[in-house]
């Protein structure tokens, strides 16, 4: 997660999230092989701008057409091969802001990272440093606050009591299992 350059506090959230990676280029006309990581994949062009890891550059889909795991993109202003082939790599990131809102008790692993993780008698454990999900449910990973040391836990209704994102903590139970 990034912040975008000259963001004010108390202005609408202006994190960066990274939402996809632009790839090989695509024939002669400037179009690129988009990889999404939204869970819905297709979703990457509900975002109104894309931007590089720096903030710096400006990107508009103007069409994306799906092939296979991946898409071919349409950017505004990529007219030719050349052009596309330099952006081979660029990480695609999109506005906090823009995700759609989320009913009760859902949250978008961006919004957990960097949480401090609290017992149930509000003692600091340590912060979630990632979310991630191999196959088997959501797992989040905490660095622990006394040794350092990382350990992954489910995120489950019985490890994970209360999330206060608002607060800047979340409250979780049974850390020593995971050690």
């Amino acid at each position: 997660m990034l912040d975008l350059p000259n963001s004010e506090s108390g202005t609408p959230d202006h994190r960066l999230v990274w939402v996809g990676v632009l790839g090989q280029p695509y024939g002669t006309r400037g179009q690129i092989k988009l990889s999404s990581f939204c869970l819905e994949p297709r979703n990457i062009e509900l975002f109104s701008n894309l931007y590089s890891e720096s903030g710096d550059a400006t990107f508009t889909l103007e069409q994306l057409t799906k092939a296979g795991n991946e898409f071919i993109a349409v950017l505004g202003g990529i007219n030719s091969r050349e052009d596309a082939a330099q952006l081979k790599g660029v990480k695609l990131f999109a506005r906090r802001e823009e995700f759609p809102a989320l009913e009760e008790n859902e949250y978008y692993y961006t919004d957990l990272q960097n949480l401090k993780a609290m017992d149930s008698e509000g003692k600091l454990i340590g912060s979630v440093t990632s979310m991630n999900n191999f196959g088997a449910g959501d797992l989040m990973e905490l660095r622990l606050e006394d040794s350092g040391s990382e350990v992954l836990i489910p995120f489950t209704k019985d490890n994970v009591v209360s999330v206060e994102i608002a607060l800047g903590y979340l409250v979780v139970n049974n850390v020593d299992q995971y050690l």
